[in-house]
Order: structure tokens, then C-alpha cells, then sequence
């Protein structure tokens, strides 16, 4: 009887620890779920991150070669500009020769004029009459 009583409070012991790892079992599953559930939606997150770099990256090299061509452009056109005050610079060269001439030749002129009415006044004084020269 006592062998019967210490059997079954072993086997009550058994079963006891039996249940008691089913359920640590059952809630380790659970746990593992939740977790695989959770890894899931993360992965998915991923995913939908990854799609907008994609999208991201060809918007950035598209700019970037729309950057090239500008570039190229505004390189175009400084040069065109830096011929251009070439072409100013020498044009500007010309412009301060010929005032200097027009000067030169404005002061001849000017002094030959100064010279004729001088000349006509005093024939004039002289009574003489003025003839075209």
C-alpha cells in the first residue's frame, strides 16, 4: 500500500512535470510566433523601404544626368562668353585708337579753322574781300 501511495505520487509528480513542460512548450510556441509574426512584418517594412531607394537612387542618377548636361551647357557658354570679352576687349582697343585720331585730327581741323578766321578778319581790317580758299 505505501509502494502503491509512493506510485502514485510519483506518477502524480510525472504527470505534474508532464503538464508543466507541455505548457512551457506550449507558451515557448507562442512566443516563437509572436516573434516569427513580428520578424514578418519587419521584413516586410523592409521591403517596402527598399522599393522607395530603388525609386530614389533612379531619381537621383536621373538628376544627376540631367546635372551633366547643364553643366556641359554652362561650361559652353562661359567660353562663349569669355570669347565674346575677347572681342570687347580688342573692340574697346579700336575704339580708344580711333577717339585718339579723331582728337588729333579734331585739333588740326580745329586749328586750321582758327587760322582762316583769323586770316578773313584781317582782310577784312584790310578791306579786302574774302574769296573763297
Amino acid at each position: 500500500m505505501i509502494v502503491n501511495c509512493i506510485v502514485g505520487l510519483l506518477m502524480g509528480a510525472i504527470v505534474s512535470e508532464h503538464k508543466q513542460a507541455g505548457e512551457e512548450i506550449i507558451n515557448t510556441n507562442k512566443e516563437l510566433t509572436f516573434q516569427n509574426e513580428e520578424k514578418e512584418k519587419r521584413a516586410a517594412e523592409l521591403v517596402v523601404a527598399n522599393k522607395e531607394l530603388l525609386f530614389q537612387n533612379e531619381e537621383k542618377e536621373k538628376r544627376a544626368a540631367e546635372l551633366v548636361i547643364a553643366n556641359k551647357e554652362l561650361l559652353f557658354q562661359n567660353e562663349e562668353k569669355e570669347k565674346r570679352a575677347a572681342e570687347l576687349v580688342v573692340a574697346n582697343k579700336e575704339l580708344l585708337f580711333q577717339n585718339e585720331e579723331k582728337e588729333k585730327t579734331g585739333s588740326r581741323v580745329s586749328h586750321r579753322q582758327q587760322r582762316t578766321s583769323l586770316s578773313k578778319t584781317k582782310r577784312r581790317k584790310n578791306g579786302q574781300q574774302n574769296f573763297p580758299q
